[in-house]
């Protein structure tokens, strides 16, 4: 699993040489990405932190409906318009601790990416690789996407 994930992600400090991305990315106005890891009771936040080697952007540690959680995000970190920047720098930084999130999945945590992306105009969208799904597939990551309208003609 972990060389094919590496295959899959040709790791190489981001997006892959054959995909084209677009830094200014006309349609959209602002987005970024959020790793969330949502923790089954009794796992503490710093088991996460463990086991995929990173500091959490923040925690949220759950009351009433809201679970506990332990999120990475790209606000911030990325500064581009094309959301597949931002969920390369998640993959670039969860694939070396493929079996680390693998371990936490089979221990009941639910792990996934969503993305916040604002259009600019109300036309176009946010768009995934190949490479990407497959390595979201290989990590057993959904990927979602709050999106909103009217960027500009809304302020």
């Amino acid at each position: 699993r972990e060389q094919s994930l590496r295959r899959a992600l040709q790791v190489k400090a981001g997006v892959s040489q054959t995909m084209s991305v677009d830094e200014e990315h006309g349609p959209c106005l602002k987005t970024f990405a959020t790793l969330c890891v949502y923790l089954p009771a009794g796992m503490p936040t710093e088991t996460v932190s463990e086991a995929l080697a990173l500091a959490p952007s923040s925690i949220q540690e759950g009351s009433g409906p809201l679970p506990r959680a332990w999120f990475l995000s790209t606000e911030g970190q990325v500064d581009s318009r094309d959301v597949r920047r931002h969920i390369d720098w998640i993959l670039d930084r969860v694939a070396p601790s493929a079996q680390g999130l693998g371990g936490l999945q089979q221990q009941g945590a639910r792990a996934d990416i969503f993305c916040y992306w604002l259009s600019r105009n109300g036309h176009g969208g946010p768009t995934l690789s190949p490479r990407q799904t497959s390595a979201l597939g290989m990590l057993q990551l959904d990927c979602g996407f709050d999106v909103y309208f009217g960027g500009e003609s809304a302020g």
